[in-house]
């Protein structure tokens, strides 16, 4: 595929991507759809029990670069999704954020799959909850969130009052 031809199915999974809604914690029909492209270009991708949809090339394990792009919006589920083509501008509500980049993914995996061998491990990685403070910002979804993220999630925070504290003090 071209590079003209690589832009419109870039452009063709934004779209049809956009047209999905995501609301923060009800991303479930967009996961589909991504695993599903995902999977069409080649990839082996699961969703887990967050929500996640991850699909890994190169070494099953070890070490790996991670792309990563989050599927759910800000829009609230019933908004009108009318993703479209405006001459040269994609419009829809959530086209920029982040439907776009969920495309490169697909795309990513385009090239990845294509490649005789991936040159290094690298996980594609379409994620839940971002618009929401995505680390466990729902008490329900912290139980399925990893013991890792949960001990990043303290330490944040922790750091985040540490400069909060020191920001406040008089100079």
């Amino acid at each position: 595929m071209g590079a003209a031809g690589a832009v419109e199915a870039v452009i063709a999974d934004a779209l049809a991507i956009c047209a999905v809604a995501a609301p923060t914690f009800a991303e479930g029909e967009r996961a589909a759809l991504v695993a599903g492209r995902l999977r069409a270009q080649g990839a082996a991708p699961r969703i887990d029990a967050a929500g996640n949809v991850v699909a890994r090339f190169g070494a099953a394990d070890g070490p790996a670069a991670i792309v990563a792009a989050h599927l759910d919006t800000v829009f609230a589920a019933g908004t009108p999704l009318r993703p479209h083509r405006d001459g040269g501008v994609l419009r829809g509500p959530g086209i920029g954020d982040d439907a776009l980049a969920l495309a490169a993914l697909v795309h990513l995996a385009r090239r990845l799959a294509g490649a005789a061998q991936a040159p290094a491990s690298v996980v594609l990685a379409a994620t839940v909850g971002e618009e929401g403070s995505a680390i466990c910002a729902a008490p329900a979804h912290c139980s399925t969130r990893s013991s890792a993220t949960r001990s990043w999630r303290s330490r944040a925070t922790a750091s985040n009052r540490s400069r909060s504290r020191a920001s406040a003090r008089p100079g």
